[in-house]
């Protein structure tokens, strides 16, 4: 995701909002992630 990023950036000089896209969907990834595996050691216990 990040290289695309990169790539989107150099092509198209919006360094700032490409950053801040690839920063919003690495949250909603680690945060859907982060209540599976708390939603599985709730049920596994």
């Amino acid at each position: 995701m990040t290289f695309q990023g990169l790539e989107l950036m150099s092509a198209t000089y919006l360094t700032f909002e490409v950053w801040i896209t690839i920063t919003a969907l690495y949250f909603l990834l680690t945060f859907a992630c982060s209540l599976g595996v708390k939603r599985l050691g709730r049920y596994h216990l």
